[in-house]
């Protein structure tokens, strides 16, 4: 399977042959040789280029090629002349002085094949000092840069960047969307580049020895210079230029970080200056350094002082939050009861619901202001001023969101209800899909919805794909695709515009709307009806409390909002000035966070402000929790609540798991509603993580070895509608046939079987044994061409034509183990949990099948991961899962890989739909593909495809469930559970939600992220005791800075 270069590596010249022709070599002897070079001679002479070439070409192999300009854009510009024609995964910047390990493509290359969720990756780097002296460089020393870095951050690089692009690998798809370097400068285009990708996204970092050479010339001022050098100034100005560029975006209103980089700027000035304070101290004598020793001491004494102090202020706290607690308690069953009575009453009374809503805030206002009191008001904070800590950077007042109005303003207005009339409604719709697919549950809920609204308006920061757009065309009137850019609010501004705001007055209500949930699980209508009635200006599904503090910032509060997966505007509102206003005047929205802050946390207080009056279709305070249709998903399905989060298919595990919230209770409610589940598992599977999507909805089905049956005694198994089955089974071992004969009989309806075996002897034996137990003609014994692949490559290649054969519905793989290099017990373990687990008896095997035909996209199943005698959890990828992700994407699979342990049939012993195999099975493997005997191993094909099968059912649309008999749970569960309780006990947590983070601080977080002891200590302070911690920031700043002196004086972080 032939494909394009994956990495291209752009190299930029003028002139330097001396140094281009190390260049070349540092590239041509990478381990890795999936790439391409692209040499860009920025201006210089073609000819000697040309002639210079000449002796790489034939190790290059046709992976070399020259962008000439004739007249120099600028150096920066050239970086892009490298890259504008590549359609590789990887892009890299390999300038004609620096160099390369050989492995730094192989390793940087490996890293993101393996961490999707980076958008690039950064290696340590070495700095090479050396000097030319006529046709010879000499290297005069080394310097590992910036050698106490453990990862790529924005605030340090806000700072300044110790990434230079020599070190650098990042996502072409990252580029793309980031924007180009910025050929208008002459220098630090890279470091702005490098700046608005981390705005966006993460960038990874490989520690160890260094794997990138950054060469500079210090004596050198001619064309052999560096520009770090013989252009220091431009470096400084254009530091500054960028930053007020950056400054002057963000005061213009446009956002961004442009006050962090002032910030960091001023960082930089003061350690300048501190710099100096220590030259100076340096001179001082042994008498002077005595003098600031003593007046050090006295500086800890006044430090323990202040520190008793504020534990003093914090005894006091808890004693008023305590007494704050039980008014609380007494309260809030009034305040609840107030907005229940309060609800179906007419507007009059609607208005005193508002002002019983706010108590709570009144009272936590109260609350904070006695605190603040308490602690010394007079420390120079006055009304609206912000207490700022150390290393806290200020938030923008008017993105912090202050709590809903308790009376709306006075406004003239007039009935508003729908109820008794037929309004006209108009929706937008805001679609997003990475791939451009249009799944059904899009088309399923707007043909739902068209029975309620009168013209569709399809809005998309997505391509579509040409038969998305057909599709949609069933179902929309309108489709506009648009950049991505702006979030979901951008989408809204521009739809409406789009439409017409005279157009929009033919309409009696606007619905924005999005692709964030799946429905309707009940009738639309049941809550258009309910609503009609409603006297409201605009009303929404769903809301989430107020939460204070702010959850993004830190510090003010989120205001309780409507929740903007659906809001409805009636006339008058959409009518008026202010809502014109209000999306006339929204800025450019560049972060998840933004859109939060300036639409969905803002909209609602902000129109309540101004007199307009909401409601909702199923109020948060009727739910026990501040996110109601996320974390009490099953009380509102309960209520005939219409729709359902997709995030709650791919959110953490951890956080279900620590709230109690059970998928398979969501996906019993939806069954029993008649909602189609297909139109569910066909989207999800694209999206969410196997592993996440496995265990957030429970797909382990512990099946009975009796058959079952339902209420009416009717066996669960239609056979007259099951299809036609293969059962392919290889055997090394033919004295095995029996045990494999016994488990196939199992398999209920029309069977055929199919055994693959190495040699003539054992194939003659084979043959005996299936003719002897009645398989007859129902039998195909067919001798492999190589046992390269074992029963893997058997499969896939020596029955691929069974697997093409459109005759059967199913596949059942198994095959003869005995696993001897894993010890007796082991092995056999292992093969009890593979074949008890998938055939044990009659009546576990039909009830197996009866799973197929109640999921019409159950693609696979196949026993849990192996966990007892082998040290997969946690592990299972092995070395495996960087040739996984590079074949699934040659596959065309874009299923996310698992992190650390993939839902995969381990063992390789599986039940599937032979559409589900399709992917692999299409890409006509040969046996020359695998590796012999002694090359089988992790990382070869073999293991990937084990790896990979159940992944290539999911990017078929399929989804995957496992499988055990009960004794079998029983046995693998109690064994879990001890492991996992011995492991906890060392963990000072409960939920695995805080104690994933804590060993991460203990023990480092992945490649190139290191312990932090130090912020395992913070974290469970501050999570027991969050009023403790704050009163211990002064010390864990002191301690901090202590933590960093003993790490630099070591030489960096602990080993």
């Amino acid at each position: 399977m032939l494909m394009t270069a994956r990495v291209t590596v752009a190299t930029r010249t003028r002139n330097r042959p001396l140094l281009l022709r190390r260049a070349l070599d540092s590239v041509l002897s990478q381990t890795f040789a999936d790439f391409e070079l692209v040499v860009v001679n920025d201006a210089g002479d073609a000819e000697a280029l040309d002639a210079l070439l000449e002796p790489f070409l034939e190790r290059a192999a046709g992976r070399l090629r020259v962008v000439t300009n004739v007249v120099s854009n600028g150096r920066e510009a050239a970086m892009n002349d490298g890259f504008r024609d590549s359609d590789a995964d990887y892009l890299v910047l390999h300038d004609d002085d620096d160099s390369w390990a050989p492995d730094f493509l192989q390793k940087t290359v490996d890293y993101l094949d393996a961490h999707a969720e980076d958008a690039g990756v950064a290696t340590r780097t070495e700095v090479v000092f050396e000097r030319v002296e006529g046709d010879t460089v000499i290297e005069e020393s080394r310097e590992v840069l910036a050698d106490d870095a453990h990862a790529v951050t924005l605030i340090g690089t806000m700072r300044r960047s110790t990434v230079p692009p020599i070190s650098f690998l990042f996502r072409r798809s990252a580029y793309l969307e980031v924007g180009e370097f910025d050929g208008s400068l002459p220098v630090l285009a890279d470091w702005d580049f490098l700046l608005r990708l981390l705005t966006r996204h993460t960038v990874g970092f490989i520690s160890g020895e260094p794997l990138a050479f950054w060469h500079q010339r210090l004596a050198s001022l001619g064309p052999d210079g560096n520009s770090v050098v013989i252009a220091a100034d431009e470096h400084s100005d254009y530091g500054t230029i960028i930053r007020d560029r950056y400054l002057r975006k963000a005061l213009d209103g446009g956002g961004g970080i442009g006050p962090s980089l002032l910030v960091t700027s001023l960082f930089e000035d003061m350690e300048r200056s501190s710099a100096e304070s220590r030259r100076q101290a340096s001179e001082f004598s042994q008498v002077s350094q005595l003098k600031q020793a003593e007046a050090l001491e006295v500086t800890k004494v006044a430090l323990l002082l202040e520190i008793a102090k504020l534990e003093q202020q914090q005894r006091d706290v808890l004693q008023s939050l305590d007494v704050l607690h039980t008014v609380a308690e007494v309260a809030l069953p009034v305040v609840n009861g107030a907005r229940r009575a309060a609800r179906p009453v007419a507007k009059t009374v609607r208005a005193g619901k508002k002002v019983a809503s706010g108590i709570g805030s009144l009272v936590r206002a109260g609350a904070r202001v006695a605190l603040k009191s308490r602690r010394g008001a007079g420390a120079g904070a006055g009304d609206g001023a912000a207490v700022h800590e150390a290393g806290v950077v200020s938030i923008r007042p008017e993105i912090v969101n202050t709590p809903m109005p308790l009376v709306a303003a006075g406004r003239p207005r007039e009935d508003a209800r729908l109820q008794g009339k037929t309004p006209r409604r108009v929706a937008f719709y805001l679609f997003f899909d990475p791939e451009g697919q249009v799944d059904d549950y899009v088309l399923h809920k707007l043909t739902a919805l068209r029975e309620h609204v009168e013209h569709i308006f399809v809005v998309s920061n997505s391509p579509i794909s040409d038969e998305g757009k057909a599709r949609l065309a069933t179902v929309a009137d309108t489709v506009l695709e648009r950049e991505n850019k702006g979030f979901d609010v951008w989408g809204y501004k521009e739809a409406q515009e789009h439409f017409g705001w005279d157009r929009l007055a033919e309409y009696d209500e606007l619905i924005l709307l999005n692709y964030t949930f799946f429905g309707p699980i009940f009738p639309f209508g049941e809550m258009f009806d309910r609503m009609d009635a409603q006297d409201v200006d605009f009303w929404g599904i769903t809301s989430h409390e107020a939460v204070t503090p702010h959850p993004h910032h830190g510090v003010g509060s989120m205001a309780g909002h409507i929740q903007s997966h659906w809001i409805a505007v009636r006339r008058d509102m959409f009518l008026s000035d202010e809502y014109r206003e209000y999306w006339a005047d929204m800025p450019m929205i560049t972060s998840y966070f933004d859109s939060i802050d300036r639409h969905e946390g803002r909209f609602t207080s902000y129109f309540a402000s101004l007199g307009f009056v909401y409601e909702l279709a199923f109020p948060s305070e009727d739910y026990p929790s501040q996110h109601p249709i996320f974390d009490n998903i099953s009380l509102m399905l309960d209520d005939r609540l219409p729709i359902l989060k997709r995030r709650i298919f791919f959110h953490d595990p951890d956080y279900l798991d620590r709230q109690a919230i059970i998928g398979r209770d969501v996906t019993d409610r939806l069954e029993r509603a008649g909602f189609p589940m297909d139109l569910i598992w066909s989207n999800v599977v694209r999206s969410a993580k196997p592993r996440v999507l496995h265990t957030n909805f429970s797909l382990l089905e512990i099946l009975p070895d009796l058959e079952e049956r339902d209420a009416t005694g009717r066996e669960l198994l239609e056979r007259t509608q099951l299809g036609r089955t293969a059962v392919v089974a290889h055997l090394y071992y033919d004295e095995l046939i029996d045990e494999i004969v016994d488990h196939a009989a199992r398999v209920p309806g029309e069977v055929d079987l199919y055994v693959t075996t190495t040699d003539e002897t054992k194939r003659a034996a084979i043959r005996e044994a299936v003719a002897r137990r009645g398989w007859g003609d129902r039998s195909d014994v067919r001798l492999v061409e190589s046992n390269r692949g074992r029963d893997i490559s058997a499969f896939f290649v020596g029955c691929a034509d069974v697997l093409r054969d459109e005759r059967y519905e199913f596949i059942v793989k198994i095959h003869g183990k005995k696993s001897v290099q894993d010890g007796w017990n082991a092995g056999q373990w292992f093969k009890r949990h593979l074949l008890e687990n998938l055939l044990p008896s009659e009546g576990y095997a039909a009830n197996l099948f009866a799973l197929f035909q109640k999921h019409g996209t159950l693609g696979m199943v196949f026993p849990p991961v192996i966990h007892m005698g082998y040290p997969t959890l946690g592990h299972a990828w092995f070395l495996n899962k960087g040739p996984a992700g590079k074949l699934l994407r040659q596959l065309g699979v874009s299923t996310p890989l698992d992190d650390s342990t993939p839902v995969s049939p381990y063992g390789s012993m599986f039940i599937a739909r032979r559409e589900a195999l399709r992917p692999i099975v299409d890409a006509g493997f040969t046996w020359d593909d695998f590796p012999g005997e002694s090359g089988y191993q992790d990382g070869t094909l073999a293991h990937v495809l084990e790896r990979i099968v159940s992944y290539a059912a999911h990017g078929e649309g399929f989804h995957t469930r496992t499988v055990m008999n009960t004794r079998m749970a029983a046995i693998s569960h109690t064994f879990l559970e001890y492991k996992l309780q011995e492991l906890a006990s060392f963990v000072p947590y409960g939920h695995a939600i805080e104690q994933v983070p804590y060993l991460s601080d203990v023990l480092g977080g992945g490649p190139g992220v290191a312990p932090s002891p130090l912020g395992a200590l913070k974290r469970y302070v501050a999570e027991q005791n969050p009023a403790s911690a704050r009163a211990l920031r002064p010390a864990y700043a002191v301690a901090r800075k202590v933590y960093a002196q003993v790490r630099s004086a070591g030489g960096g972080r602990p080993s």
